[in-house]
């Protein structure tokens, strides 16, 4: 039976990434070989980056959407927006009633979409 999600990741060809996830969003780095980088979190899911070869695989072109939950959805779409994060479609209409929680979904400076959540 499934209980959780035991970790999400995204493929990139940038270890540099890591640094926005810390400098913008705050993530704190628990582990980094250089190939994976994992940060930490207050829950059981686990998130990391996994860095790809010079020709990834089509799979490892693949960039998962990534959930990341939060207590107050207006005030972090505040705060990253400060910080030149860009919103789908657009700052003003970002946030979206989804049933049980509210949602806002952003790019990450290679384009990766991520999403804010919110329970309700």
């Amino acid at each position: 039976m499934i209980t959780g999600v035991e970790v999400v990741f995204i493929h990139t060809p940038d270890p540099q990434l890591a640094d926005w996830y810390e400098d913008v969003l705050g993530l704190s780095r628990i582990y980094d070989d250089g190939k994976w980088i994992e940060f930490t979190s207050q829950g059981v899911t686990r998130f990391a980056l996994d860095v790809t070869a010079e020709n990834p695989s089509p799979v490892e072109k693949q960039a998962f959407m990534v959930c990341l939950r939060v207590d107050d959805i207006n005030k972090e779409v505040e705060r990253l927006s400060g910080k030149g994060v860009q919103f789908y479609p657009d700052r003003e209409h970002t946030i979206f009633d989804v049933g049980a929680n509210l949602v806002a979904t952003f790019q990450d400076p290679q384009g990766n979409w991520l999403q804010l959540s919110q329970c309700k």
